[in-house]
């Protein structure tokens, strides 16, 4: 049985982890980035974008970072009106009280958007 995983180890503030992601993620992501899937050009490509993932993140790290690059990674390869979408209903889904707390983040993203 072959490897249905590709192996990273990041870099993170702290220190380094290593994390395992799906092989057609981890394909699609070199794909998206330019570079031959399953080569060493590629795996160094989606390790330094697994990383500044973390990076735009605060240096994230501990329990639920694989969940936390994985979910970063699906969104990162899907196109952006599939991603818009998922922003949209994750935001809806949340209870009133905070997303009333998150609203100036919809206004300024709404206002990013449109250039203002």
């Amino acid at each position: 049985m072959t490897n249905k995983t590709v192996r990273y180890h990041l870099q993170l503030l702290e220190g380094r982890t290593t994390i395992s992601l799906d092989k057609i993620i981890s394909d699609l992501m070199a794909i998206k980035l330019e570079t031959v899937p399953r080569t060493k050009e590629a795996h160094i490509a989606v390790r330094k974008q697994l990383e500044s993932f973390i990076a735009h993140d605060l240096g994230r790290s501990g329990r639920g970072l694989g969940e936390y690059i994985t979910e970063k990674s699906v969104l990162f390869i899907t196109d952006k009106i599939i991603s818009n979408k998922y922003d949209e209903w994750w935001f809806e889904a949340l209870p009133d009280e905070i997303r009333a707390d998150l609203g100036h983040l919809e206004e300024l993203k709404k206002a990013r958007e449109s250039g203002d």
